[in-house]
């Protein structure tokens, strides 16, 4: 949770985000607080209340229900939040993006179900049942193919601009962001598939709680942490074209950076990139040197 907290408050000092954006954040936050409270109190439970007792151990707590239900929650509401920027980027790209926040949905409610069904089971053992069994790896196998689906529409869109700019500078940012958007999202799919694979293998020995209680925090710190990289992207000797780059974070289409306007060579010119992405055609008019 510290973790969070600190990405949290660096956002609160950096961001020039909408009230949508800082919404989302701390929604994010907050239920991971919650999640993180919920872990400590299973925690205690299970290795302290009941130290050394083996039925206990065996047994399904609320909070593990509880813990399921949120990181569920805190999954969905980050690939929305991606499935709306890949719309950003590209409005062309409509149907891809409904499909992938359909295939999310799909998730959601499979996902959901698992909650439901576990929580009308009191042992461990239960979950190599057909109904929590099926669910489950439907529910995962669905998240993990959102987050690669998204991560390569992503990817083709920032190689694609890359190959059609001209200019060093915006090839560079547009390197950050495609290196960034690749590594948060085969994080994800790695960790999602490691955990669906050891839930078929393992269900009852439970090697896979131990990914299951960070896969919350790891949505939350990746989208976090992203948005706070934009920090990085100053260009203080340069005016960017509007054209180059459309927001890829706001609540909508406005611009990411402003255009054409001189500014005091004392302050810093922030390129907000906001996730940005281009939405255009690259050439020389698109970003120019300050004299």
């Amino acid at each position: 949770m510290g973790v969070t907290i600190l990405q949290a408050w660096n956002y609160a000092l950096t961001n020039n985000d909408g009230w949508g954006m800082r919404t989302l954040v701390l929604l994010l936050v907050t239920l991971d607080i919650a999640t993180t409270s919920n872990n400590v109190l299973l925690v205690h439970t299970y290795l302290i209340q009941n130290f050394g007792d083996i039925f206990e151990l065996a047994t399904v707590n609320a909070g593990f229900t509880i813990e399921l239900g949120l990181t569920v929650i805190v999954v969905y509401m980050v690939q929305l939040f991606f499935a709306t920027r890949v719309y950003l980027l590209d409005r062309a790209k409509l149907l891809l993006a409904g499909a992938i926040a359909g295939i999310s949905t799909l998730g959601l409610v499979s996902s959901l179900y698992t909650v439901s069904v576990t929580a009308q089971h009191k042992d461990f053992a239960d979950f190599t049942i057909t109904p929590i069994r099926a669910s489950a790896i439907l529910g995962h196998g669905l998240v993990t193919i959102a987050d690669t689906i998204t991560t390569i529409v992503l990817s083709m869109n920032f190689m694609r601009a890359r190959s059609e700019s001209g200019i060093s500078q915006t090839i560079n940012i547009l390197e950050r962001l495609l290196a960034a958007i690749v590594a948060r999202g085969a994080l994800v799919t790695i960790v999602n598939g490691l955990l669906m694979i050891l839930y078929i293998l393992y269900p009852v020995k439970l090697y896979w709680i131990a990914i299951q209680l960070s896969q919350a925090k790891l949505y939350i710190i990746t989208l976090i942490a992203m948005l706070n990289a934009r920090t990085s992207y100053n260009l203080p000797t340069t005016v960017i074209n509007e054209s180059v780059m459309s927001s890829l974070s706001q609540d909508g289409a406005r611009a990411a950076v402003a255009t054409g306007r001189r500014r005091d060579p004392r302050s810093r010119m922030s390129l907000d990139l906001k996730f940005a992405a281009p939405t255009a055609s690259y050439g020389a008019h698109d970003i120019e040197s300050l004299p």
